[in-house]
């Protein structure tokens, strides 16, 4: 998964690297336009491999930083997404 401005800067070109390197992709934007046009953009290239979500993940990161999730060990925290992730 992808985040922080998915569609600019270190977000977009992780995203770009990671697909063309064969691997499926989430990529995550709070703005939902840039996220809209990011997405068109890496799916006409790379197809179906890539799926989007609105989302802020600002606070999760924050908390799993935090003392306060010391207490988690082997925890997954699902993404979400518009389409269920091939398995």
């Amino acid at each position: 998964m992808i985040t922080a401005a998915a569609g600019t800067g270190i977000g977009g070109a992780t995203a770009r690297r990671c697909l063309e390197e064969g691997a499926q992709v989430v990529i995550s934007d709070q703005h939902r336009q840039r996220l809209a046009a990011t997405r068109a953009e890496l799916a006409q290239a790379h197809g179906d491999r890539v799926w989007s979500q609105p989302w802020e993940v600002a606070n999760v990161i924050v908390f799993l930083a935090s003392d306060y999730a010391a207490y988690l060990t082997g925890e997954v925290l699902p993404a979400s997404v518009s389409r269920p992730l091939p398995a």
